[in-house]
């Protein structure tokens, strides 16, 4: 939470998936939502407190619940949408929850949004808006970027105004904003991945890191310079780099992880443990 006083996670055991708070202060440990059948998405912070989005079973992909679970027990579950396709999983959320994008998988992936008011209660009903994957929301909560498998786009979240900011010369993934005019991508350049950053206003795009072959999700930090990927295959390694220096190379502290966020002040990381319990 905001405050810092408060841890909130997910915990799996034999797929379904429930959402545990502790308290930082005395290690109060509290089940917040989960019976056991709902898979969380994502949490987002409401103004009257936390709120979970999650699956329940239901027809075709089950379905999308809204669930409250502020102090005390959670509340009763707002059923967003009925039946979803097959395979859903989360994707992005907006800054202060005015949207939730979601990335619902078919066949092919589609990139869906849910427009929720500062509460987090729905404003409106959840529209698809692009075919592609791996959205991620501007800072400004006003652009989401995706993939499309070849290359990037952004959009406004309305749908309007779509733009390739890197073209399907070369299969291009993993778009994250650097701030609300530029991103920050992988492409691949035969087997050789480039870390790239393209300029929305100028339509520039720069190799500015080469990685290592298998290299997947990377991520720049606060500062700008600092890059962690998650390398190889069984993907359980990190690597990290500089883009002032133009390095990379193995993290060996963290072998046996993958998939690593940076916190918004750059000194924390949060990791996937790939080796026994996740």
């Amino acid at each position: 939470t905001a405050d810092s006083a408060t841890v909130y996670f997910m915990a799996a055991r034999n797929g379904p998936v429930d959402l545990w708070s502790v308290r930082v202060r005395d290690g109060l440990l509290v089940k917040r939502a989960g019976d056991g059948r709902m898979r969380v998405l994502a949490l987002t912070d409401g103004a009257d407190g936390p709120v979970v989005w999650g699956v329940e079973p239901g027809t075709g992909g089950g379905r999308l619940v809204r669930v409250p679970v502020g102090d005390g027990h959670a509340g009763a579950p707002s059923v967003l949408i009925d039946a979803l396709p097959s395979g859903v999983r989360a994707g992005s959320i907006a800054p202060g929850g005015r949207h939730a994008a979601l990335v619902f998988v078919e066949a092919a992936e589609d990139v869906w949004t849910m427009p929720v008011t500062a509460a987090g209660a729905p404003s409106g009903e959840p529209r698809r808006l692009a075919e592609g994957g791996h959205p991620a929301i501007s800072p400004d909560g006003e652009w989401v970027a995706y993939d499309t498998g070849a290359d990037i786009r952004v959009r406004r979240l309305d749908g309007s105004n779509e733009r390739v900011v890197v073209d399907g010369g070369r299969r291009a993934s993993y778009p994250t904003w650097r701030d609300e005019r530029r991103l920050f991508a992988l492409r691949q350049s035969g087997l050789t991945p480039y870390l790239i950053e393209a300029d929305l206003d100028t339509g520039a795009v720069t190799e500015r890191l080469r990685l290592p072959e298998a290299t997947t999700f990377p991520r720049v930090g606060p500062d700008g310079d600092t890059v962690i990927a998650t390398l190889g295959e069984p993907l359980n390694r990190l690597g990290r780099g500089s883009l002032a220096a133009r390095t990379f190379g193995e993290w060996p502290l963290f072998d046996g992880y993958a998939f690593a966020v940076w916190s918004p002040d750059g000194r924390r990381l949060a990791l996937e443990k790939k080796v026994g319990p996740h």
